[in-house]
């Protein structure tokens, strides 16, 4: 019954990621203090049009993501045209970006999580190892219940 249980997380979990199409990324600079750390895992989701104070995440050149807050929309023919900025930055990026650019909004952001799972033996520590772990007692668990 547990292993039933545990096959209808995982599959909502992967269904909520196919619907809603989340996207996590690390935090690099310091442009978004003190609402974004440095080495914050932000989470990113979808949305049709974005908002003036939304904090962002889109396309920049040479396919890096930045993660900026919208503080300019304008409505165009062919869609928005957003003007961001880092919170800690004193201007303006000097590109704005048009909403197919941006990948998503920022709904949560966890800090120093990205310095740990950037970190590829700290991931398996942290992530793969429990994971491992709470199946492998689940799969051993089987056998009595049969």
């Amino acid at each position: 019954m547990k292993i039933l249980g545990l096959i209808t997380v995982y599959a909502a979990f992967l269904a909520s990621a196919v619907w809603f199409k989340p996207r996590a990324f690390v935090v690099i600079s310091a442009s978004m203090e003190p609402a974004v750390s440095k080495g914050s895992l932000v989470l990113t989701l979808p949305f049709g049009k974005y908002e003036v104070g939304d904090i962002v995440a889109f396309e920049h050149i040479r396919e890096s993501v930045v993660t900026h807050r919208i503080i300019a929309a304008k409505n165009l023919a062919q869609g928005y045209l957003y003007s961001t900025k880092g919170d800690a930055n004193n201007y303006e990026d000097a590109a704005p970006v048009s909403d197919k650019k941006v990948i998503g909004k920022v709904i949560a952001s966890i800090p120093f999580a990205g310095n740990i799972l950037g970190n590829p033996w700290a991931f398996i520590l942290l992530v793969y190892f429990p994971l491992g772990f709470s199946l492998g007692v689940q799969v051993r668990a089987v056998p009595r219940c049969l």
